[in-house]
């Protein structure tokens, strides 16, 4: 079984050829409907399942520090687009 981080990685390549495969996606889709405590995870699901504005919503309940780290991470591209 692909952990969470791998199967992130690998929707992200997908979406920047914009192809990602029914299989993650439906995988990501789980994932979003799971308890998770991780809010980078949180966000990073819902901006490959296409649902920015709940991304953008957790993104900022972060603090300013853990805005600054995302804001670094090459998914953060998604948050704008």
């Amino acid at each position: 079984m692909v952990g969470i981080n791998q199967l992130i990685n690998e929707a992200q390549i997908m979406k920047r050829r914009k192809n990602i495969s029914r299989e993650i996606f439906l995988r990501l889709l789980r994932e979003a409907e799971t308890e998770t405590t991780d809010m980078f995870v949180q966000i990073s699901v819902n901006l490959l399942i296409d649902n920015v504005e709940e991304a953008r919503n957790l993104f900022e309940t972060l603090d300013e520090q853990s805005k600054e780290v995302y804001l670094d991470m090459p998914i953060s591209y998604f948050l704008n687009s």
